[in-house]
């Protein structure tokens, strides 16, 4: 049972803090329809590059908060 609380506790955490990474800093969605096709494959990169972090993180947590349980 604490293994489902942990996991379901680390899903609410990363969703939250992946919800808040999509809005600029001052809170506001990003407008991408001014940039041009270079500087959006870069921001793509650099988006698929921090889910890819993030995800190793959150893979991370998952194993070693179950393995405490």
């Amino acid at each position: 049972m604490k293994n489902i609380a942990a996991r379901k506790q680390a899903r609410a955490l990363l969703h939250s803090s992946s919800a808040s990474k999509m809005e600029s800093n001052s809170g506001e969605k990003m407008d991408y329809s001014a940039w041009s096709q270079e500087n959006l494959i870069q921001r793509v990169t650099q988006l698929e590059a921090e889910l890819k972090a993030q995800n190793r993180r959150s893979r991370y947590f998952l194993l070693h908060s179950s393995s405490k349980c």
